[in-house]
């Protein structure tokens, strides 16, 4: 499955930066949402670093909370880590991307999260599944289905998360299309 970047970002932060933050103050999204891309950089010139194979890496939560987040996950973990959320992706990640695409291009099925309970349809068909009376469930905490384009501020820092999240923007772009293309373009 994939989530819409940007809502993924912003879930992230509520399941890190707040429900499982044991400080007492929790900070505001755009300050963890920061602190995570600096987080994820430090891991990513730590020999010890997730994707590095001498070590588990210390930290998971950061790269969950950086942009571009499916795409590494998707490419193996090699995806660079921008330095700031204003820097853009150059060309050296289109080999990453790539191998995201070929990755999720393996898999009969690839879920676009947004459109689940809308449309649980391929989930009936490959796999068999006829109950669909939870379509999401959370670990802890309630279910909140998130809209970064609204609660994330203003359309300054949306455009910069956009351009900092373009890969896996057109990542989920393509996702949704072919998801979208097995339900309404049966042959």
């Amino acid at each position: 499955s994939i989530r819409e970047p940007l809502n993924r970002l912003l879930s992230a932060y509520r399941f890190w930066g707040v429900l499982h933050n044991p400080s007492t103050t929790k900070p505001p999204a755009k300050r963890w949402l920061k602190n995570m891309e600096a987080r994820a950089l430090a891991d990513s010139k730590s020999p010890r670093g997730m994707g590095k194979g001498v070590g588990t890496g210390r930290d998971f939560i950061a790269r969950v909370g950086m942009p571009n987040f499916a795409t590494w996950k998707f490419s193996g973990g090699g995806l660079p880590v921008l330095s700031s959320i204003d820097d853009t992706p150059s060309e050296q990640w289109s080999g990453h991307f790539e191998v995201a695409v070929k990755t999720l291009s393996m898999f009969d099925l690839v879920i676009p999260m947004e459109l689940l309970s809308k449309h649980p349809e391929p989930l009936g068909e490959l796999l068999g599944w006829k109950d669909f009376s939870e379509t999401h469930v959370v670990p802890s905490g309630k279910v909140v289905n998130n809209d970064a384009a609204t609660e994330l501020g203003d359309e300054e820092t949306l455009q910069k998360m956009w351009a900092a999240n373009k890969l896996d923007m057109v990542l989920y772009a393509w996702v949704k299309a072919v998801y979208l293309a097995r339900i309404n373009c049966k042959v």
